[in-house]
């Protein structure tokens, strides 16, 4: 699964996101609300399975 992220266009611009399944680029998952900054959307994401690199990263050292 890949997430994305990203600012709509239309005013007011609030972050949401969506997973893709990377083999056939569908939306398997998009976010239910719209989010006033990017971190209140990735913690969202979290909820839903995102893994941030950077947790990637500390799991992978541990």
């Amino acid at each position: 699964m890949r997430f994305y992220f990203d600012m709509q266009r239309e005013p007011p611009q609030r972050w949401i996101w969506r997973c893709i399944d990377p083999d056939t680029d569908s939306v398997l998952k998009m976010s239910q609300a719209s989010f006033a900054t990017l971190y209140a959307c990735i913690k969202d994401a979290e909820l839903n399975g995102y893994v941030s690199p950077v947790s990637q990263a500390h799991l992978s050292t541990a």
